[in-house]
């Protein structure tokens, strides 16, 4: 016996529909603001961690590493909260 699950039921959003949700207004100048206000955070933290965790040599990869996981979090912040 093979069961399967259909949902019809969703489906994408245009912008003009997301635009359209109760007080929805997205903003691709925020998200990108959101977001490289998130990689120049975690720039720094990673910077400052990876320096204090190796005596110094750590700073550069701490600082990319940093600027990719605060990228993303600043843009998953946007995607969750930031427009509505």
């Amino acid at each position: 016996m093979q069961a399967t699950l259909t949902n019809n039921l969703f489906h994408e959003m245009d912008v003009d529909q997301l635009l359209m949700v109760d007080g929805g207004d997205w903003s691709f100048k925020d998200f990108w603001k959101d977001t490289a206000k998130g990689a120049v955070g975690g720039a720094i933290s990673g910077g400052v961690g990876g320096a204090v965790a190796t005596g110094g040599p750590g700073v550069i990869p701490g600082a990319v590493a940093g600027g990719i996981v605060g990228a993303a979090g600043g843009a998953v912040g946007y995607l969750v909260a930031g427009w509505w």
